[in-house]
């Protein structure tokens, strides 16, 4: 069957290449439908609880994103007539930002106080600190820091408890009709920050929030298409000319991984994927993919030149031979990143299925029209060995003399990195998905150390009814859920109506500090919330905490720096608190985004786990069957799952935190690095077979015949891997670096540990038919 393949594509290959190109040119229309997705949302299916949650909450309240921009003045002193200066008119600007509904600040916090009117009665005012910075004095200025520092609606949320830097949120009612709307608001930002920074040049200031959040995700996909692909390009030129040392097998190659990458985007274009951070770099991976497989076929040709035969013969007899071993290698491959439809993260899964159709179309163009192109192609033929094939020649040698010691070495290596996998943590914080190089990243941890934190819980808290939340029992329920929330060491800030009613409480009442406490009567508080409302400023309402027909209230939590796992452990302990001392109908799940992707983090690891266990199932099977040998099928699984772990071991050492994206590398690799024990078993299986070599002369034909192909595949993958440690999205960057990693480490028990582990098990006397 191989042979006749073998020759039907060489006597054809005129035919093999038109037929090549038009399907490519069919493909590549597709590419037109390919989108890209900017909201952090799509990272969750659209039934996912967490979603679903937030998603229910922000029906009840206002429904918005926001830009988040923190005012950080040299002197570190906001209460000052500059600072205040800078907050007031950035404020002002905030409000003619695309789309802007709503903008808070010190500026225009409604600061609650009692006045005399000119009959001498208290007079409730709503108003904001002050009016005009320029005409404050110090006292004045004195007396909003103390009042400013003493208010726990505003202090960890719009002042830090220092006084060092503020903060302005705008509220953003996005119309979600265009994918450049996000765009829109980012440029009009930054032109504000811009126009600031020449009117106050002592002032910095920082922007982060959901629209930088779903900015940063957007811009970085941009960047690895931008960048890395062109990177890879280059990496991958130079390498082939240096390994292969064929100018003609290198443009043949190039001609290939560009039409490969061609189609297998167009096919993902025609599919209707959404492009992602996750997803915008399998194109990258495609071009590394293609060339591993490339390799073989051209290390073949070149070695069966070197033994004397024709090009046209060596060619035939090369695709003949490796046409199943890259089958199988391309099936393994597939079932690898097909395991990823495991996964509960969308974005990952198109990764997979988009990656396995590339696997797909790179096996077929890799035995059609590579070598339809190779013989068209005028060569540069080379009838010596490469300094490649040397090395692999003479490493065979050792690998044979000092097998014993190989064995052990990597053995205690092995066992040593095992040993290392407890330091890993689950941690999957979204803010550390991209480099600390991102303007978002910078942001948010200047934030996170200076103010408050980015990682928010709301919790809608529901009433018996109509007008339920101004009733003296519910506020009394709620203000204990509220204290105790304050005293865990997690939190930052909570904002909720309770602090509002007894405030206006204690300014009703002569601003006196024992009336600092809730109304006593459904009544007292109605009048509050009546009295309040109606002296808010336009554009000012109180929609974000408390429903429309007064029936539920949003308590709004802010933490500090935590783990993903930590924040699911927190909103569990919040969820529980209720439990005990809520009546049913008051009883609220968390929800928000950090929530959300810290959910998803923790509940993801078993479900990849159970990917990668069925797909080593499978994987062990097919190479059984192939191998036409159970013990050698069961002997492939220790140079398929070593790697892994060591790998995962490495990362303990050096790094420790697992996100979804490093979390999936074991599915992800575990066919791809299959390949090169499948390309060294049915080789040696050759030897021993067909040829008759004993153990120790079949290892020295491997290491001959494709030891230059495994090492050139595994730099080119371990190359191709690395190229994506250069992007600003850390989840694509880590996942480069352990894939890189887990090749390396393959490559190593490939040549060092698979080879003694096989001469241990056979004899001279022994031959591979008794199996």
């Amino acid at each position: 069957m191989a042979e006749k393949f073998s020759k039907w594509v060489l006597s054809h290959y005129i035919q093999v290449l038109i037929i090549g190109l038009v399907l490519s040119i069919i493909a590549a229309i597709g590419i037109k439908n390919l989108t890209f997705s900017n909201n952090y949302k799509v990272y969750f299916d659209k039934d996912n609880p967490q979603l679903v949650a937030y998603e229910k909450l922000s029906k009840t309240y206002t429904r918005y994103d926001t830009i988040l921009l923190v005012v950080e003045p040299k002197s570190g002193k906001i209460f000052s007539k500059k600072s205040l200066a800078a907050i007031k008119e950035l404020t002002e600007k905030a409000w003619h930002l695309p789309w802007a509904g709503r903008v808070d600040s010190l500026s225009n916090y409604s600061h609650i106080h009692a006045e005399q009117d000119e009959f001498g009665d208290d007079e409730l005012v709503v108003a904001p600190f002050f009016d005009d910075p320029e005409t404050l004095t110090q006292t004045q200025l004195d007396d909003i820091r103390s009042i400013a520092l003493a208010d726990k609606e505003l202090v960890g949320r719009l002042i830090s408890d220092r006084g060092h830097v503020a903060a302005v949120n705008t509220v953003i009612y996005l119309p979600r009709k265009k994918i450049n709307e996000i765009n829109v608001v980012e440029e009009a930002v930054a032109k504000l920050i811009i126009d600031i920074n020449k009117q106050y040049p002592d002032i910095k200031i920082h922007r982060t929030g959901m629209i930088m959040l779903n900015y940063a995700f957007m811009s970085s996909a941009f960047h690895d298409l931008k960048t890395l692909l062109p990177l890879s390009l280059l990496v991958i030129i130079s390498l082939l000319l240096t390994l292969i040392c064929s100018r003609a097998g290198t443009l043949a190659s190039l001609i290939v991984v560009v039409i490969a990458t061609t189609i297998t985007m167009g096919i993902a274009g025609w599919l209707n994927f959404v492009l992602t951070p996750t997803s915008a770099p399998v194109p990258v991976l495609i071009l590394t993919l293609v060339v591993a497989n490339v390799v073989h076929i051209l290390c073949g040709y070149q070695d069966a030149l070197c033994w004397g035969e024709a090009q046209d013969s060596a060619l035939e007899e090369t695709l003949r031979i490796n046409l199943h071993p890259i089958f199988i290698t391309s099936l393994t491959t597939i079932i690898g990143f097909l395991s990823l439809n495991f996964n509960d993260t969308p974005p990952m899964r198109d990764f997979g299925n988009i990656a396995a159709i590339g696997m797909f179309v790179t096996y077929i163009m890799t035995v059609t029209f590579l070598p339809a192109l190779i013989k068209l192609l005028p060569g540069d033929v080379r009838r010596e060995k490469t300094q490649c094939g040397l090395f692999t020649h003479r490493l065979g040698k050792i690998v044979v003399r000092y097998r014993h010691q190989f064995l052990i070495v990597v053995a205690l290596l092995a066992v040593f990195l095992f040993s290392m996998i407890h330091k890993n943590k689950l941690n999957d914080e979204y803010v550390k998905y991209f480099d600390k190089s991102v303007e978002f990243r910078q942001a948010t941890e200047f934030l996170m150390d200076n103010l408050t934190g980015i990682y928010q819980l709301h919790y809608s808290i529901h009433s018996n009814g109509s007008g339920g939340v101004q009733e003296p029992i519910f506020l009394t329920k709620l203000e204990k859920l509220i204290t105790w929330l304050r005293e865990q060491p997690e939190v930052r800030n909570v904002s909720s109506i309770v602090d509002i009613m007894k405030h206006l409480n204690k300014t009703l009442n002569g601003d006196k500090e024992e009336f600092f406490k809730l109304p006593e009567s459904r009544a007292a508080a109605a009048q509050f919330l009546l009295i309040y409302e109606s002296s808010l400023p336009v554009g000012l309402d109180i929609n974000h905490q408390i429903d429309v027909d007064k029936s539920a209230t949003r308590v709004e939590v802010t933490l500090g720096r935590l783990a993903s796992n930590e924040i699911v452990e927190f909103n569990a302990r919040v969820e529980s608190w209720m439990e005990t001392h809520f009546p049913e109908e008051m009883r609220s799940v968390g929800a928000s985004p950090a929530l959300m992707f810290a959910t998803i983090s923790k509940e993801n690891i078993p479900k990849i786990l159970r990917g990668v266990v069925i797909s080593l199932i499978i994987i062990s099977l097919i190479l059984m069957y192939e191998l036409k040998s159970i013990k050698f099928g069961l002997l492939s699984l220790i140079p398929n799952l070593l790697p892994v772990g060591m790998a995962f071991g490495v990362w303990g050492l050096f790094n420790g935190e697992i996100g979804m994206a490093v979390a999936m590398i074991a599915s992800m690799t575990m066919g791809i690095i299959v390949d090169d024990t499948v390309h060294f078993l049915s080789k040696y299986l050759r030897a021993r077979r067909e040829y008759g070599y004993d153990p120790l002369e079949a290892v020295h034909y491997v290491f001959s015949t494709v030891g230059t192909a495994l090492l050139v595949t595994s730099i080119v993958l371990i190359s191709g891997f690395l190229v994506l440690a250069f992007s600003p999205f850390n989840a694509n960057a880590d996942m480069g670096i352990l894939c890189a990693l887990t090749i390396g480490f393959a490559l190593i028990a490939d040549l060092f540990l698979l080879p003694p582990l096989v001469m241990l098990l056979e004899s001279r006397k022994e031959t591979v038919n008794a199996d």
